[in-house]
């Protein structure tokens, strides 16, 4: 869908709708399925002090791949959107309170502003909580690792004592 924000901001327009997962072609390369939707509320308005804004908020049931055992994990996303809307070259001091969001090209595609919104709020390496990750066996717990790590021989002590060994020499 292709909207001038600028305009939407001046008549303070509302959007509200579902758009299908199977759209956001980039996000669908992370996901293991690409059924579904993203539930989507946004209000386009300019605030007292002149900013104009683009305010919503974006649900999701996304799923996505567990890094630990390769297994589909479900994702929920409930985003919160605050942005100031700038032309390119505006300060963007003047988005005010807002995460200033730069209109590079009237009208704009906004489907890619939400696809861009969830794709920032995708975790870097999707994870199980490893009480229910079905590969837990096979992980350490994190304080036991680290106790086995301090007792474990460092295979740098040999050179390091050959070093202070070599320098007592001299």
């Amino acid at each position: 869908m292709q909207v001038d924000p600028f305009r939407m901001a001046e008549a303070r327009r509302i959007l509200e709708g579902d758009v299908p997962l199977r759209q956001l072609r980039r996000l669908g390369a992370l996901l293991e399925g690409d059924t579904g939707v993203a539930r989507v509320q946004l209000e386009f308005g300019t605030d007292e002090m002149g900013v104009r804004f683009l305010k919503g908020r974006i649900r999701a049931e996304l799923s996505i791949l567990c890094q630990r055992c390769l297994e589909p994990m479900p994702w929920h996303v409930d985003l919160e959107l605050a942005l100031g809307l700038l032309h390119p070259g505006e300060d963007e001091a003047k988005a005010g309170v807002y995460e200033p969001l730069m209109v590079d090209e009237v009208p704009m595609h906004l489907t890619d502003l939400l696809e861009d919104e969830l794709l920032l709020a995708l975790p870097q390496i999707p994870r199980h909580e490893l009480a229910v990750c079905p590969a837990r066996e096979y992980v350490e717990p994190e304080g036991q690792a680290q106790a086995t790590a301090g007792t474990k021989d460092n295979p740098f002590a040999v050179l390091a004592k050959m070093k202070t060994e070599t320098s007592n020499e001299e």
